[in-house]
C-alpha cells in the first residue's frame, strides 16, 4: 500500500487532525507524514476526483495546520492527495502551485458574500 511503498511515517497526533484558520474556515486533515525526511500533508480520496479542488483544499489545510500548530512558514511542508480506488492501487498527486491558497481565499470570500445575500 501507499504507506509501505513510500516508507511513510505518521507524525504523532496528526492523523484526522482538526485545524482552523482565522479566515473563518476549519477542516480535518487525513494525514501528516514524513516521507524521505520531508513532511507531507496528505489528503486521501477514495475515487478519482477532479484534482483541482483538492489543490485548493490542501492549500487551505496547510495554512490552517500552520496556524493551529504554530509551525509558521519556517518548516517546509509539501501537499499531496492520494487516490485509493479500493483495488490495492494508489495514485499520488503533489500540488506545488503557490497560488492555490490565495485562490482558496478568493473562493471563500465569494462564498461568504453569496451566503450573506450578495452583501460584502
Amino acid at each position: 500500500d501507499f504507506i509501505r511503498f513510500y516508507h511513510a511515517k505518521p507524525v504523532p497526533g496528526a492523523n484526522e487532525f482538526i485545524v482552523s484558520h482565522p479566515a473563518g474556515y476549519c477542516g480535518r486533515l487525513d494525514r501528516v507524514m514524513t516521507i524521505n525526511d520531508e513532511m507531507y500533508l496528505i489528503d486521501i480520496k477514495t475515487s478519482k476526483p477532479n484534482l483541482k479542488p483538492a489543490a485548493f483544499q490542501t492549500a487551505a489545510y496547510l495554512e490552517a495546520y500552520r496556524h493551529t500548530t504554530g509551525s509558521g512558514k519556517r518548516q517546509r511542508i509539501r501537499r499531496l492527495t492520494v487516490v485509493l480506488p479500493g483495488d490495492g492501487t494508489f495514485f499520488p498527486e503533489e500540488f506545488t502551485n503557490t497560488g492555490d491558497f490565495p485562490g482558496f481565499l478568493s473562493m471563500l470570500n465569494v462564498f461568504n458574500i453569496l451566503k450573506n445575500g450578495g452583501n460584502a
